[in-house]
C-alpha cells in the first residue's frame, strides 16, 4: 500500500477542509494499489490504507507482511491499537531495529524478523575530492526534525566560532538559530538529484536525537547516509543510533561540550576524520546497503509466499 501524498495535507488544509475529508481522500488514492494487491502472493504493507485505522488490510491477501521502522504506536492510543491489530493479522513482521521487534513481540506472537533500514550505496558516494574552503558541519532533514538541531545550538555555535565552519542545512524550510551566527549558516534547498552531491560535500554530519520513545524507534537513515558517503558524524546515541556508532564510523555526544569537542576534534584532526569516513562506508557496504539487506528481506517475503 502505497504511502499517501505529502502534498495532500496542505492541500485539504489550505481549503480549509476537515481532517474526515482528507482521510477519505488518502483512502480513495490507495484504492487501486488495494484492487492490484489482491493477486499478489504476497503484501508488503508499509501504510495503512487509512492512516492509524486498520480497515480493509486483512481481506487484500491471505500473506501479508507487515513492515514498520517507525515507533509509530507513539501517535495516539488509537495509533497503539491499530498497529497492534495490524501485526496479528500479519504474517509476518518486518522491523527496522530491535527496539521495534521488542514492543511487537510483547504484543503478537506473530513472527518477527529485523531488516534494518537500507541505504543505497551506490547512488551516496564518498567525495572524490576535497574542496571546501571553510570546514562544513552538515545536517539533511525534513522541516519536522529541524528541532532536534536547535538542542545543540550553543554547541554549534561554539564549535563554528572554534573552527572558522559553515554549518549546512539541507531542508525543506530554512532553519532558525539563537546562537549561530546567520553568516555561517547555508541553507540549501532539499533536491532528490542533489542530495548525494550534498552529503559528499559535508566535512562532518550531525544528528543530535531527543532521548525518547519515538527517538528509540528511529532507524538511523540520516546517519546511515553519512556513512555511505564517507562522512564522519557525531549523534546522541539513541536507538539504531547506538550501534551505528559502535561500528566506528561516529561519535556519541550527549552533552553541549561532547558535541563542541567531537566536532572541534572531527573538523581539525582530518586524518582521524578520514579513517573514521572509511570506516563508516565499509560498514554501510557490508552491512545496510541494498546488496547486503535484499537477501534477508527476500528471504522473509518468499517464506511468507510458501506458506
Amino acid at each position: 500500500l502505497h504511502p499517501r501524498s505529502r502534498s495532500a495535507p496542505r492541500r485539504w488544509a489550505r481549503h480549509g477542509v476537515g481532517r474526515p475529508v482528507e482521510l477519505a481522500s488518502d483512502a480513495l488514492a490507495r484504492l487501486p494499489h488495494l484492487v492490484a494487491a489482491r493477486s499478489a502472493d504476497v503484501v508488503w504493507m508499509t501504510k495503512w490504507l487509512v492512516p492509524g485505522h486498520l480497515t480493509m488490510e486483512r481481506r487484500i491477501s491471505h500473506h501479508l507482511v507487515l513492515d514498520v521502522d517507525d515507533a509509530i504506536w507513539c501517535r495516539g492510543p488509537r495509533a497503539a491499537r491499530a498497529v497492534a491489530a495490524s501485526a496479528e493479522v500479519a504474517d509476518h513482521v518486518i522491523a527496522g531495529n530491535e527496539f521495534l521487534a521488542d514492543w511487537f513481540a510483547a504484543r503478537t506472537p506473530t513472527p518477527i524478523t529485523i531488516v534494518p533500514t537500507a541505504v543505497d550505496t551506490l547512488r551516496y558516494l564518498p567525495a572524490r575530492t576535497t574542496a571546501n574552503d571553510r570546514p562544513v558541519i552538515g545536517w539533511i532533514g525534513t522541516a519536522r526534525n529541524l528541532h532536534y538541531l536547535q538542542t545543540i545550538d550553543r554547541a554549534l555555535a561554539q564549535a563554528v566560532r572554534e573552527t572558522k565552519a559553515r554549518l549546512v542545512v539541507v531542508a525543506d524550510v530554512q532553519p532558525t538559530f539563537e546562537h549561530v551566527p546567520a553568516e555561517a549558516i547555508e541553507f540549501r534547498q532539499w533536491d532528490p538529484a542533489r542530495e548525494p552531491q550534498d552529503l559528499a560535500s559535508f566535512d562532518v554530519g550531525i544528528m543530535p536525537l531527543l532521548d525518547g520513545e519515538w527517538e528509540r524507534g528511529k532507524c538511523g537513515f540520516k546517519a546511515l547516509q553519512y556513512m555511505a558517503s564517507g562522512v564522519p558524524f557525531v549523534a546522541s546515541p539513541v536507538g539504531m543510533n547506538v550501534d551505528l556508532i559502535a561500528s566506528g564510523g561516529g561519535l556519541a555526544a550527549t552533552t553541549d561540550a561532547q558535541w563542541r569537542d567531537h566536532l572541534v576534534d572531527l573538523l581539525t584532526d582530518r586524518d582521524r576524520a578520514a579513517i573514521m569516513g572509511s570506516t563508516g562506508r565499509a560498514t554501510a557496504e557490508s552491512h545496510f546497503s541494498v546488496r547486503a539487506l535484499s537477501s534477508r528481506l527476500g528471504s522473509v517475503l518468499r517464506s511468507v509466499a510458501g506458506s
